[in-house]
């Protein structure tokens, strides 16, 4: 039994969009990236990928950069959503350290003044 998967699904969707924008059927996918019709579909369905020489093929004759059809609009978001977090953090700790060194500074000024 094959089983799919997930790191496959990003290059299985992208290679069956790329299929039906062109209005192709998987025999003639097949035919202008070099590759037998039984391959296309098992990359459609996520239980083998294309090599790095057909994805570069895939990517001249469809224009499809190689890097869209590996990533993921979610791994994308996830990480968006991974660094927002990291931004208030960094920005709390910049105004921290920053009243923190005031204070300091200020120590010498206040024992004169007493």
């Amino acid at each position: 039994m094959n089983k799919v998967k997930d790191s496959n699904q990003n290059i299985a969707k992208a290679v069956l969009k790329i299929r039906q924008d062109n209005k192709l059927s998987q025999e003639q996918f097949a035919e202008m990236v070099g590759v037998t019709r039984q391959a296309v579909s098992r990359w459609e369905m996520g239980v083998s990928v294309p090599n790095i020489n057909t994805l570069i093929l895939i990517s001249e004759k469809f224009a499809i950069p190689v890097d869209e059809m590996l990533k993921s609009g979610d791994v994308v978001e996830k990480i968006d959503n991974n660094k927002t977090p990291f931004k208030k953090d960094r920005n709390y700790s910049i105004v921290f350290l920053t009243i923190g060194i005031l204070g300091l500074i200020s120590i010498p000024f206040g024992a004169e003044w007493q």
